[in-house]
């Protein structure tokens, strides 16, 4: 009898999955994971509980539109599939390389920069609101069509959809110390 053990991981591969002991500390590294346009996150916990990753990560783009660029598609692995503790592996597939999103997210982030600028300043309660509206509004023109990059497209590109338009606006709205929350509806 022969036979031959082949490793899906090397040995640094699984010295740096990182351990964890809750939910919350899962979710900070995927945060971390979609800021850096990571491809995978691999994760040892001793607390696994299930959790609805793609509308977590959906909520997380919706709220910070300047670091994560595309909503990726998610698969998840657990080793075993059953119990408290597991071994975690998060695939994050983009339809866009890592290279071009950080080189989006630089882009982005310049104009959300710019927009802090502009939005500052003194006046009435609606006027500061109106400023990044106007911002907006003088340099992207509405469409339907989604983008897989939206705030790149709302911003670099000058076009966006609603869902774009909300999520960018509320973003600079918070950047530059106003509160503000997207509401979703009709």
């Amino acid at each position: 009898v022969a036979f031959r053990v082949e490793y899906k991981r090397s040995v640094k591969d699984i010295r740096n999955i990182k351990k964890i002991s809750n939910s919350e500390e899962m979710l900070e590294a995927i945060k971390h994971a979609l800021d850096a346009c990571e491809q995978s996150v691999i994760l040892h916990t001793t607390q696994y509980e299930e959790l609805e990753l793609t509308k977590f990560i959906s909520g997380y783009a919706g709220e910070n539109p300047d670091k994560v660029m595309e909503i990726p598609y998610v698969n998840l692995v657990t080793y075993p599939s059953t119990g408290q503790e597991r071994v975690v592996e998060i695939t994050l597939i983009y339809l866009t390389d890592k290279d071009t999103l950080l080189e989006m997210q630089r882009q982005v982030q310049a104009v959300f920069t710019s927009a802090e600028l502009y939005v500052k300043g003194t006046g009435q309660v609606i006027d500061i609101y109106s400023r990044p509206y106007s911002f907006l509004m003088k340099r992207s023109e509405y469409t339907q069509n989604p983008s897989i990059t939206p705030a790149y497209s709302l911003l670099q590109d000058a076009t966006g959809d609603s869902i774009a338009f909300a999520n960018v606006y509320a973003a600079m709205c918070r950047k530059s110390g106003l509160e503000c929350n997207t509401v979703s509806g009709l």
